[in-house]
């Protein structure tokens, strides 16, 4: 029996299982045990690599928040704060008329 090259590491990995449980011989992988091994390995590694990178994003995703709420969040001195309450009742007495 012969495995294809294009064949992607899952399928690879289901088909090698079912070909070991029926003890069948693989022309082109030396030593199933192994080449499963590292299948899973590999397998392994990749969704520990995805996990982590969603991590780091979500970790960056609420760094960004923490500093827009900082930046929103800016203390106004009490000219500015009368300067606002002015044109806000202003806004309204025009709004009204």
């Amino acid at each position: 029996m012969v495995i294809s090259g294009r064949l992607g590491l899952r399928k690879k990995l289901a088909i090698l299982k079912k070909i070991k449980e029926k003890n069948l011989l693989v022309l082109n992988i030396k030593d199933i045990n192994t080449n499963i091994s590292d299948i899973e390995l590999q397998l392994k590694k990749r969704k520990e690599k995805k996990l982590e990178k969603n991590k780091k994003k979500q970790t960056s995703k609420k760094e960004s928040l923490q500093k827009s709420n900082e930046i929103n969040k800016k203390e106004e001195t009490p000219e500015e704060k009368e300067k606002r309450e002015k044109e806000e009742k202003r806004k309204v007495l025009e709004s009204k008329q």
